[in-house]
């Protein structure tokens, strides 16, 4: 359905919920991962028989806190997973809070540059994933690897990244 169809955009735009641009993602998502110890993660299995693949792969509970970010990629999508998964990437996501994630290619259709990555994040709380999104930016108060990347053409803007609370748990879809 077209952004501008949706009912609930506007109902949302009408209600204060939903403000400024709207962005569309989509992701082919080929990496779970999950805390192994306090600071070591590790693959998890993709879920299988059909189910809804953020419900099963990454369960979440009201008040977790969810990041997203993408951004276009120069260099080919195994090498940039190999750093997501890095020693040094589990120690970053442990600091922050990160209890699971899914990352994938990012498809066409999406307004993030393609080819990419899309990776969503689930923390015990929106302030965590606010730290974690400030870090994908080229601001000064971002990570400057990420500066340092985008100086090199390794990763291209434009850069998405937000950060969201779960505002309930029961198995329907809800961040706010």
């Amino acid at each position: 359905m077209p952004r501008q169809a949706n009912p609930a955009w506007a109902d949302g735009r009408g209600a204060g919920w939903l403000t400024g641009p709207l962005h569309t993602h989509f992701v082919a998502v080929s990496a779970v991962r999950a805390p192994d110890g306090a600071s070591r993660f590790v693959d998890a299995p993709l879920p299988s028989g059909g189910g809804a693949l953020v419900d099963e792969a990454l369960p979440l509970r009201r008040g977790d806190g969810l990041f997203f970010g993408a951004h276009g990629l120069t260099v080919g999508f195994p090498l940039w997973l190999s750093k997501f998964t890095s020693s040094q990437s589990d120690a970053e996501h442990a600091r922050y809070g990160v209890r699971r994630s899914l990352a994938g290619r990012l498809l066409g259709g999406t307004d993030a540059p393609l080819p990419g990555p899309g990776v969503l994040h689930a923390t015990g709380s929106v302030a965590e994933a606010a730290a974690l999104a400030a870090q994908l930016s080229a601001d000064e108060g971002g990570d400057p690897r990420v500066r340092e990347a985008l100086a090199l053409g390794v990763i291209t803007p434009p850069l998405y990244s937000l950060a969201a609370e779960v505002v309930a748990d029961s198995g329907a879809a809800g961040a706010g």
